[in-house]
């Protein structure tokens, strides 16, 4: 659900043509690399719970945490791609 929300943080340029297709190589190099950073924190996630006969309120705690921050990728991927070559 959260990659959707980033792939619609991506706007089409305003006129055709290859130059206005590079304006978006930002966005779309943000992009790539927010789904592949989304992609191993469920990973890790889905195998980790996986290897566990009963899921305690610790293991759910500590799932619940360490997905706190992923909500907050949408934001990043927008802000880098706005300010690609901010520090």
């Amino acid at each position: 659900m959260i990659i959707a929300i980033v792939v619609l943080e991506m706007r089409t340029p305003g006129n055709a043509g290859l130059k206005n297709l590079s304006e978006l190589a930002a966005a779309c190099l943000s992009y790539v690399l927010s789904f592949l950073f989304l992609a191993i924190y469920w990973d890790s996630d889905h195998r980790r719970l996986h290897t566990v006969e009963h899921v305690h309120g610790v293991i759910l705690w500590a799932s619940t945490h360490l997905l706190f921050g992923l909500p907050l990728v949408p934001f990043s991927t927008a802000w880098t791609a706005e300010h690609p070559s901010s520090t």
